[in-house]
């Protein structure tokens, strides 16, 4: 689910988020689902603040948490998709963080960049976090290559300096891989699901 998405794109005459109609597709959901899993479109590419700011309307955080909370009775499991970084504001007063934080015991799955400047945006996230009482239960690395060595430095200093299980997601893999799977489980997140022959942990 991504709760909250700004930059509406237009697809077969409607507007849509990217994201959203990209986890539509990933879940195997039709069209007429797509309400239920980017309830907030905002067209401009800004702020959910302003954006929202903008359309005159204000953000409904608590209708957004009903939803939530009857996604999780109804599958036991919601992976929630954030918007921009941990500090957005969605609105004058709420962080993106603030709103996690609002849910009992939320796990996130921080997702870095492997670039140069990740462990200084990495680390100030977590701190981020940690004073909204936030758990950060692992970081995976986006468009991660294996023949990268810069690539291959930072997934290690990233684990060296957070103490945090990092995995890592290969562009076009298309599936949950290996160390995916066990950070999940390791966190939690996987108790209640069972798996066939997840993939090797590399």
């Amino acid at each position: 689910m991504k709760p909250i998405a700004t930059g509406a794109i237009r697809r077969g005459g409607r507007a849509l988020s990217a994201d959203a109609w990209s986890l539509l597709r990933a879940a195997r959901l039709s069209i007429s689902e797509y309400g239920r899993v980017n309830p907030v479109l905002l067209d401009p590419p800004i702020s959910p603040h302003l954006a929202i700011r903008l359309a005159r309307r204000r953000m409904p955080f608590r209708g957004l948490r009903t939803r939530l909370y009857n996604m999780e009775r109804r599958y036991g499991l919601v992976i929630v998709e954030g918007i921009g970084g941990v500090a957005t504001p969605l609105s004058d007063r709420v962080t993106w963080s603030d709103f996690m934080a609002s849910f009992k015991n939320p796990v996130t799955i921080l997702v870095c960049a492997p670039r140069v400047g990740t462990l200084n945006h990495t680390l100030l996230s977590i701190e981020y976090l940690s004073r909204r009482g936030v758990t950060c239960g692992f970081l995976a690395i986006s468009n991660y290559r294996d023949s990268d060595l810069h690539h291959r430095q930072n997934r290690r200093e990233l684990a060296r300096w957070t103490g945090l299980p990092v995995v890592v997601c290969r562009r076009g893999s298309g599936r949950l891989t290996g160390c995916m799977h066990e950070a999940c489980r390791r966190v939690g997140l996987l108790e209640s699901v069972s798996w066939r022959r997840p993939p090797k942990c590399r």
